[in-house]
């Protein structure tokens, strides 16, 4: 009878991390930083994307404004979201982000982690939140 209660247990917790249950994740706490370490750079005030693009990401208000073109986060949805398509590489080359440019080949740009890509999906997922 325990190993039947263990194995059901074990069960449940694969099922539900399998289908993407996970913490709310905190804009301020761990998306800003992410955003800090691998992207700023480029998308900040006076940065080369951004004089390009119009999209900031030092801030939420400037990220949710997204670019030129319009918004970059659908919240609630990342496969609608321009942001998640191109960090996790599911459009053109030429938007893809980091950018695959001399800047990359030379590797003062790294690619997010996974870990970092499912972070921000994962806020997407939950909203987008100001958190």
């Amino acid at each position: 009878m325990n190993t039947f209660k263990i194995a059901l247990f074990a069960a449940v917790v694969f099922f539900a991390f399998s289908i993407g249950v996970s913490s709310n994740i905190s804009f301020q706490s761990q998306v800003l930083p992410i955003f800090n370490h691998s992207c700023v750079d480029c998308h900040s005030t006076a940065g080369e994307a951004t004089v390009q693009t119009g999209l900031r990401l030092d801030s939420y208000a400037n990220l949710m404004q997204g670019t030129l073109d319009g918004p970059v986060i659908v919240p609630g949805s990342s496969a609608s979201s321009t942001l998640y398509l191109a960090i996790n590489h599911q459009v053109d080359a030429a938007i893809q982000m980091p950018p695959h440019h001399k800047a990359r080949i030379a590797e003062t740009i790294q690619p997010l982690s996974t870990e970092h890509i499912y972070v921000i999906r994962d806020w997407i997922e939950q909203g987008a939140r100001n958190n």
